[in-house]
């Protein structure tokens, strides 16, 4: 069930649908002669998992596969360039042009636009700076949209059952990025399902963009927003896209006027700071046993940011009521500004209320130190 199965009819060609086969294989570098007993300083490969599979119709949204490229090299590469030889091209929206960090990489995506049918070969190509050059080769074929496909091909595209943020990996607050790790289950009638997935994000209205560190993690923008996944499987369907609204906000503690996405209040003894570390220059201290601080909030996630010192005291979290768990904020090496020292994520946005308490401690050890919420919806 899915697969095609011939019915002897001719029809007239119209638009293309593609078969392409993609060798991970990274091509020797053109380095300098220094260099030669060296590993290449950058390695280009496919990402995801190889096999034959069709693309949507030209002319109407024409597939990508997922490429990477790797600095090896334990210095910056500078001058880095993508390009292709074939019919095919760099989306422009995935940027990895510039300067490559050592040992860091790159994800982007390569649009196939074959214009006949047949096969067709070419490379995806990085060129940096130096002499360095190193590609991948990609050889495929295309048949027109209404020839019926060989017998057996695989014609059900997957389809994506979820697709949510599993925690977050790190803040770039004053940019307004959380960095986390996006996580989405799929199934497929025939099969296998590629990996990875492919993910976007877009703040208001402006376009759908991928950006991913060297740790895998995505970067989601502050405000209002979207995030959408398709998945492709071993044959090449494509699903239909999945978009779930995102809202994201950083607050900092010190600002207790109420916002579009929570209402704070304190209770107990608290003194604002001023310091260069914390976001928005701003820390709510105590020093008291028994001091409150409450948040209420409709959110599917919550984050608590923290400045984290050698006399720092304890804190117990309590969710709708309910005691989460109690965190030291002593650090051992000095003064850590803006620690993501909890985060719990509830599947979906509802009302909920996340209360910090202090703790008794030792008089040396007192000190408390808020910082920001995050808040998803």
């Amino acid at each position: 069930m899915g697969r095609y199965r011939p019915t002897g009819r001719t029809t007239r060609r119209r638009s293309l649908r593609v078969v392409v086969a993609a060798a991970i294989v990274a091509i020797g570098a053109i380095i300098p002669a220094s260099a030669l007993a060296a590993d290449p300083p950058l390695r280009v490969n496919e990402a995801d998992r190889l096999g034959v599979w069709p693309l949507t119709e030209v002319g109407s949204a024409p597939q990508s596969r997922m490429f990477s490229i790797a600095a090896q090299s334990e210095q910056d590469i500078t001058g880095v360039h993508l390009s292709t030889d074939g019919p095919f091209s760099i989306d422009p929206t995935y940027d990895c042009d510039g300067t490559l960090i050592s040992q860091a990489g790159c994800a982007f995506w390569v649009r196939f636009e074959p214009t006949e049918a047949g096969e067709f070969d070419g490379r995806v190509i990085a060129t940096a700076d130096g002499g360095v050059e190193v590609s991948t080769p990609v050889h495929g074929s295309a048949y027109a949209a209404g020839d019926e496909p060989p017998e057996g091909t695989d014609v059900t595209p997957p389809v994506v059952d979820s697709f949510y943020i599993e925690g977050i990996s790190r803040l770039e607050l004053d940019k307004g990025r959380m960095y986390g790790w996006p996580r989405s289950e799929a199934h497929d009638a025939e099969g296998g399902i590629t990996s990875p997935f492919e993910m976007q994000a877009k703040a208001g209205d402006g376009p759908w963009t991928f950006s991913e560190d060297e740790y895998g993690a995505m970067y989601f923008p502050t405000g209002v927003g979207q995030l959408r996944v398709r998945v492709i499987d071993e044959a090449g369907n494509a699903s239909a896209w999945k978009v779930i609204p995102l809202t994201l906000s950083f607050d900092d503690v010190s600002r207790t006027a109420p916002s579009t996405s929570r209402v704070q209040s304190f209770s107990g003894t608290w003194a604002k700071q001023t310091a260069s570390g914390p976001y928005k220059r701003t820390l709510v201290q105590s020093t008291a046993t028994g001091a409150k601080s409450k948040v209420t909030a409709t959110a599917s996630r919550f984050a608590l940011i923290v400045r984290r010192t050698t006399d720092g005291g304890r804190i117990a979290i309590y969710v709708d009521g309910k005691k989460d768990r109690e965190l030291s904020l002593q650090s051992v090496s000095g003064t850590r500004d803006r620690s993501i020292i909890w985060q719990k994520w509830f599947g979906s946005a509802k009302k909920h209320v996340v209360e910090v308490r202090t703790v008794a401690r030792p008089a040396n050890h007192r000190k408390v130190l808020l910082d920001a919420w995050v808040i998803q919806r």
